[in-house]
């Protein structure tokens, strides 16, 4: 076991909410620190060796390829993958009762665009506003949410 780890090039905003993330886990950070940046370095581990190496390199497919796969998803390709995730985590809220209320729970939002589309600041920012779009015009999506819990259960089986 390494006693100290020195590492340089750390986003602090980065940094930041991970430590928020340890103590919204744990209620604490002292002592349990550790434990949470080796359990973050086996999930990274673990999706890069899953996954193969995340490259950014271009495709010679015109279709947008699902993770892993190779294949591109039917869903990916009618929708798109920023609604599928929006989808998922309008489905989320719904099942967890905090979709009527009369606002959103900015941190369970985060919470699920972490899980579905990675914890990114841009990538967070991006799927928060698109969830808050679909929020402000719940009227206009009523009418679109049974498709896109459709495509959620398509993902899911």
């Amino acid at each position: 076991m390494v006693d100290v780890i020195h590492a340089r090039g750390i986003d602090d905003e980065v940094w930041k909410r991970f430590k928020q993330a340890v103590i919204a886990k744990y209620g604490k950070l002292h002592g349990v620190l550790g434990m949470a940046l080796t359990e973050a370095l086996r999930l990274y581990l673990k999706d890069v060796s899953s996954d193969g190496a995340h490259t950014h390199t271009k495709s010679n497919s015109k279709e947008p390829q699902k993770a892993g796969t190779g294949e591109a998803s039917k869903v990916d390709m009618m929708y798109g993958r920023g609604h599928r995730v929006v989808a998922q985590i309008v489905s989320q809220l719904i099942d967890m009762g905090l979709w009527d209320g009369e606002e959103l729970n900015q941190k369970v939002v985060e919470r699920l665009i972490w899980k579905y589309a990675g914890m990114d600041s841009r990538t967070v920012r991006k799927y928060m506003e698109m969830v808050e779009d679909v929020w402000k015009y719940q009227e206009y999506w009523r009418t679109r949410l049974p498709i896109l819990e459709a495509v959620n259960h398509e993902l899911e089986a």
